[in-house]
């Protein structure tokens, strides 16, 4: 278990090495990654997600992952984080428009990460 600076607010949308975090307005948080979650970007889009949990205490954290083009095992790593810091405040993730590689990656990387995370297909998901 590593343990983490608290989250600071990050301005959005984020710009992190390729990968770019915005957030979009509902009635539940959606945040919408785009690019490259890699191991260079995944520190400051952590921090984004971890910053979105700790300000917005939401029940639902929507996660519109469809637009990541890349995905690497530490990028999962960050979602599979940032799903057990949710769960550990009794709140729920929903992983948008998840591509297949990214869910083939976190079967064998983060396996809780695909069995409890909720997925769906397009952007107006639960809560939205």
């Amino acid at each position: 278990m590593a343990i983490l600076p608290a989250p600071r607010p990050v301005p959005d949308p984020t710009v992190a090495h390729g990968c770019t975090v915005a957030r979009a307005s509902g009635p539940a948080p959606l945040l919408v990654l785009q690019g490259e979650l890699d191991r260079d970007a995944a520190p400051p889009v952590e921090a984004v997600l971890r910053s979105a949990l700790a300000s917005d205490r939401p029940a639902i954290l929507r996660l519109d992952v469809g637009d990541l083009w890349f995905v690497d095992v530490e990028g999962v790593c960050v979602l599979a984080r940032t799903y057990r810091a949710a769960t550990a405040r009794g709140a729920r993730v929903v992983l948008v428009r998840p591509r297949p590689f990214l869910l083939d990656v976190a079967a064998i990387v983060a396996p809780d990460l695909v069995r409890a995370a909720h997925v769906v297909d397009g952007a107006r998901g639960p809560g939205g």
